[in-house]
């Protein structure tokens, strides 16, 4: 039996749901998983000592326990993986573009850059989970923005219209996402890997998320029941969970699986 525990913020609703559905199909035979949640970045007031991590706050302790099915902290050594799944990924485009602008990919500027968001909060509490125990310790992060967010469009809008432009652009675009990947791995991290975003779920120049897996996501509450505003390009939906699950390997790809078909 393979032991796998989710930790992180808000981001964590995506695959709480793509999770539930899983086990409701019978996808993850062999594979016991736990997910606890708390909002924003308050997991960074947690202690972790004695290989176990543990709130100091009382509403994280109580975030903690709906999230977990009734745990209140996370025994590193209960699991043989642990993904974090809160922070600023270190491979979102974000980081390293101005708003409106594209210049060209600069290795020595991303690895200052990917060195800078790989020393925030989450990655570092990634880092002091896995010295702790023997865990595996992933660091994911959160999704790229949606293709339909304001700084997204301001720089594929450069390509609408202009069929010689939209070569360009994915050209540029790709040598960016391939610097930013050589950066990002240039950089020590000390944990299992730093997982980069489901290829599956990006756009067509391999830049943002694709709206449709951002549409219709839901708030991290009891009952996964309320929705964010539409203006919320941050946050992603069950069937972004789903495609994650597949890229850190939990869910067979498309087509080979059980749900073949």
């Amino acid at each position: 039996m393979r032991r796998v525990c989710f930790l992180g913020n808000s981001h964590l609703a995506a695959l709480k749901l793509a999770l539930d559905e899983a086990r409701a199909a019978g996808l993850l035979d062999g594979i016991a998983t736990d997910t606890f949640g708390s909002h924003r970045a308050t997991l960074a007031t947690c202690t972790i000592a004695d290989g176990t991590l543990t709130p100091t706050a009382e509403a994280v302790a109580k975030a903690l326990n709906w999230t977990s099915g009734g745990k209140d902290r996370v025994v590193i050594d209960a699991y043989d993986d642990i993904f974090v799944v809160a922070g600023r990924s270190p491979y979102s485009l974000v980081n390293y573009l101005p708003p409106g602008a594209l210049p060209p990919p600069s290795r020595s500027l991303y690895q200052e850059v990917a060195a800078a968001v790989l020393s925030g909060w989450a990655p570092s509490l990634a880092r002091q989970l896995a010295a702790a125990g023997s865990a595996r310790v992933h660091f994911v992060g959160e999704p790229e923005l949606s293709d339909a967010a304001p700084f997204a469009r301001g720089l594929l809008a450069r390509a609408e219209g202009m069929p010689g432009q939209r070569a360009a652009l994915a050209t540029r675009l790709r040598e960016i996402r391939e610097e930013i990947a050589g950066a990002v791995a240039s950089v020590p991290h000390g944990l299992a890997s730093v997982i980069d975003f489901p290829p599956a779920t990006l756009d067509g120049f391999g830049a943002f998320t694709r709206h449709e897996f951002c549409r219709g996501s839901m708030r991290l509450t009891e009952n996964l029941a309320e929705a964010h505003p539409p203006d919320d390009f941050a946050h992603m939906n069950g069937a972004f969970g789903r495609e994650l699950l597949r890229h850190i390997g939990l869910l067979a790809p498309v087509g080979t699986g059980p749900d073949a078909g």
